[in-house]
C-alpha cells in the first residue's frame, strides 16, 4: 500500500489521506467528498483550482497542461494555484478551496417506515 499524506482544505477543516501519486481531487472524491468541478478532473475547466497555504514543498511541478490550465483561467503568475485534478503530494498540504462538502447520503423509504 502506498504512503498516505494528509491534506487540510480549508476553511471546512476537513483533512483527505491522498495516497502518493493519486491527485487530491480524485482522493477527496472517493472518501466521499464533493469537490466543485465542471471536466472531472481532465484539467479542462478550471474550476477544481486551490490555493496552496502550507507544504508547497511537497507538491511537485506543474505538468504543461495544468499550466497551461492556470493560464487560460488568468492565475498563471499565481505560484500558489493549483488545480486539485492535477495535484499529487508528497507530504503534508493545506489548501484552499470553499464548496468541498461530504455527499450527501441518501435515505430510502420503506413500507415500514411510513
Amino acid at each position: 500500500m502506498s504512503e498516505l499524506h494528509p491534506v487540510r482544505v480549508e476553511p471546512a477543516g476537513i483533512v483527505i489521506d491522498v495516497p502518493a501519486g493519486e491527485p487530491v481531487m480524485a482522493a477527496a472524491r472517493r472518501q466521499g467528498y464533493r469537490w466543485p468541478n465542471v471536466c472531472g478532473g481532465e484539467a479542462m475547466c478550471g474550476v477544481c483550482m486551490v490555493k496552496v497555504q502550507q507544504g508547497a514543498e511537497h507538491t511537485p511541478p506543474q505538468e504543461e497542461k495544468e499550466t497551461f490550465r492556470l493560464k487560460f483561467v488568468g492565475r498563471g503568475r499565481d505560484e500558489t494555484a493549483r488545480l486539485a485534478c492535477q495535484l499529487t503530494v508528497s507530504g503534508p498540504v493545506t489548501v484552499f478551496r470553499r464548496g468541498v462538502k461530504k455527499e450527501a447520503t441518501e435515505t430510502v423509504a420503506t413500507t415500514d417506515d411510513l
